[in-house]
């Protein structure tokens, strides 16, 4: 009985291979550019859902019967990069609203106010 589910186990690998390599290239569709920038691009778009998916991984890896030590790596990773990406985001957005607003002051200082 157990080399069955095994087997059976084994022959759906292929099946996730092709249908992960399907998805890829599926969402890879609207973007331009190599794969691998597609990619990274939706990884990098979504820090929260990156986050929230390694924390998935690392519970699973407290399940019994789950590989330890795989699922916590990849968890930790995920959960390591969501939280640069982020950082990097927030960053970003705050060095853009300050040059915004240092824009919007020395036009105001350029401008006479006129009665």
């Amino acid at each position: 009985m157990r080399h069955y589910v095994a087997d059976a186990l084994v022959t759906q690998i292929p099946a996730l291979i092709v249908s992960t390599s399907a998805g890829l290239l599926v969402s890879k569709a609207g973007i331009l550019g190599s794969a691998d920038k597609a990619l990274l691009k939706q990884l990098s778009g979504y820090p929260k859902a990156l986050g929230i998916s390694g924390a998935v991984m690392v519970v699973m890896a407290l399940l019994p019967g789950i590989p330890m030590l795989p699922f916590l790596a990849l968890g930790g990773g995920a959960g390591a990069l969501a939280y640069v990406i982020d950082k990097r985001t927030k960053v970003a957005a705050a060095k853009e609203a300050g040059n915004a607003d240092a824009a919007a002051k020395s036009e105001a200082k350029d401008d006479p106010i006129s009665a």
